[in-house]
This record gives C-alpha cells, structure tokens and sequence, in this order.
C-alpha cells in the first residue's frame, strides 16, 4: 500500500506540474481559465477562487486546464483561448511539456549536485543491499557478501555479475560466495523482470556530489538522452510490439524498487519519468499536446483554424484509444506479476 501511495504522489506531482505549466502560460496570455483539475472522474476535492476551479479528481494518472473557447457555449468570449493570437495559443500547449523538460533538469541537478550520484565503492561483486522479497532474499544472500563464481563461472566485478545475471532469468544459478571469509554455495533463480533476470541486490556504492556547474551540464545531457531514449523505444515498438511498453503497474512497481535504493535513485527515476512525460506529450498522436500543436502549425500554414467540432472528435477518439492502450498495458503488467 505504501509503495503506491508513494507512485500516487510521484506521478500526481510530474503530472500537477505539466498541467502548471499550461496554467500558466494561459494566465500569463490572458486566457480565461475555467479550471486545472489533477486527475479524471469523479470530483473528490477541490475550492474556487477568482471564478478558477481548482480540484483533484479519482484517477490521478492525468490532468487538464479547462480554458474558454474550448467549447462552442463560450467561443466568442475575447479572453478565451480561440480568441488570442497563434503565437500565444503555441505557447500555451507547449508550456506543459516544457515544464516537465524544466522539472527533470532540476531534480536531476539535485541527484548529481545536492544528493549525490551513487558510484561502485570498488569494482568487486559485493552485494551492497539485498532487497525484501525478491529471489536474492529468498536465497539467503546478505550484504556484505562477495560472489565469486555463478555455475562455476568466475565473477570479478559487478558487471560480470550483472551481466550473467541479466541473460538468464528463471534458471536456477548455484552462487559462489564470501562470507566473512568463508566460501559458501547458495541457489537463486532470477526473475523475469522485462526480459531480463533480476535477482534483487545493489552494489557496495559511495555518495559523489558534483560541482553545480557540472552538476547542471549533466542533468541537461541526461535529459537530452531521454530524449533520444524515447524515440528509439517508439520505434522499436514497431518492430517488438509492446512488449517494452510499461503501463501504471510496471511504474508503481519501478518506483517502489526506487525508493527502496535511496532517495537519489527515486529522484532519478522521477526526473526520467517527468523528461519522458515531456516528450511523449509532443508526439503528434490525437488527445497529446503534440496532436495540438500539430493543428496551430496546420492553422499556420493555411491562414485559418481547423473545424473545432472536427478537431474536438479527433481528439476524443484519439483519447478513448490511449484509454484503451492504457487497460492493454495494464492488464499486461497485472499477468504479469502473476506468480506462475
């Protein structure tokens, strides 16, 4: 429970600072503002001030900002979102993904300059931490120990280990350790976690904070890598399906293994989340802020804005099919987890 307690609170403030940005940026353009709501359905909390709604709704895994002229009842409104000029509309929906750009930069700065990048304390395969429940923990493993062979085969750094663990999940392995200068045999049997075996443990590692000046070029490169990461996992899902897609259940699980490794590991994961929630937003896919942006340019190029009812219908259908991948790639994680 607790574990998603904390994912709710995670995604609900990645989210909570995309739907800010857009907040905003349409305050600051002078567009009228109905509401900024964290999450879908039911209304379960919320206040008003200055004619804004301001609510938290039961689904958290999303957001808006209800501006005027998003529906026919208040088109002609002249602070409504229609009613301003291009550049502004642009700005608007691109403020979303942008903040979230802005917010992985900063929590990555906090990893690498404040809170410390975790680094090997030495290159040997000393399990540093053994996390509860997991095969590592059911084998016996402690920290401390040092493993020097897996099914005979000699281990002689981290690497090694993570390597040969990594291409065999499900088998049985015998683990060859030291023990407080004792050699002792012990089995495992790895996970199937995305493909990979995962056993469990974390190295022996050292706290190394960097200057802030390198601190912020690192987190700039980091988030630019998300970037390139995400676009090379989209295409691959064209040729593997979406075997590597992780939906809600995948994340909630990703983020409780995170949090269980220290606060700079949860810090990353949410810097890589909110750099990745950025730039799926700007991909030109019906109901993202990329679809969006995607019918101003067209509006741009044509002197002349798009049908909204037109519009408004490709971005519902385009909604109910990011609904419908959602359940697909939820159903799939709950299999899954499935012991069996």
């Amino acid at each position: 429970m607790g574990t998603v307690i904390l994912s709710i609170l995670v995604l609900g403030f990645l989210i909570f600072f995309h739907e800010l940005g857009h907040y905003v940026a349409a305050r600051t353009a002078s567009v009228r503002v109905h509401e900024l709501s964290l999450g879908f359905g039911p209304r379960i909390a919320g206040w008003e001030k200055n004619g804004i709604a301001y609510s938290v709704r039961l689904l958290p895994l999303g957001g808006y900002v209800r501006m005027a002229g998003e529906t026919p009842e208040d088109a002609d409104d002249p602070n409504s979102f229609t009613k301003k000029p291009l550049r502004s509309r642009l700005g608007v929906i691109a403020a979303g993904p942008v903040a979230n750009l802005v917010l992985a930069v900063v929590l990555f700065f906090l990893v690498y300059g404040v809170v410390g990048v975790q680094v090997l304390a030495d290159d040997t395969a000393t399990v540093g931490r053994v996390l509860a429940g997991t095969p590592a923990a059911a084998a016996g493993l402690q920290a401390g120990d040092r493993i020097q062979a897996v099914d005979g085969q000699p281990i002689s750094t981290w690497m090694d280990l993570v390597t040969v663990i990594s291409a065999h999940p499900g088998k049985t392995m015998d683990l060859t350790v030291v023990r407080n200068g004792q050699v002792i045999h012990l089995e495992a049997t790895p996970q199937h976690r995305n493909g990979e075996g995962f056993l469990g443990i974390s190295a022996r590692t050292r706290s190394l904070r960097e200057p802030p000046w390198t601190a912020a070029w690192h987190s700039l490169v980091l988030t630019a890598q998300m970037a390139v990461a995400l676009l090379v996992g989209l295409v691959a899902i064209f040729h593997t399906g979406l075997g590597g897609v992780t939906g809600p259940v995948g994340i909630t699980e990703m983020i409780g293994e995170a949090s269980r490794m220290g606060l700079a590991n949860l810090l990353f994961l949410a810097g890589a989340l909110s750099a990745q929630l950025a730039l799926f937003n700007l991909i030109p896919v019906p109901a993202l802020d990329g679809s969006r942006l995607a019918f101003l340019i067209l509006e741009g190029i044509r002197g002349r804005p798009v049908d909204q009812q037109k519009e408004n219908m490709v971005h519902f259908i385009g909604f109910a099919l990011l609904m419908l991948l959602m359940i697909v790639v939820t159903y799939r994680d709950i299999f899954r987890l499935i012991p069996g």
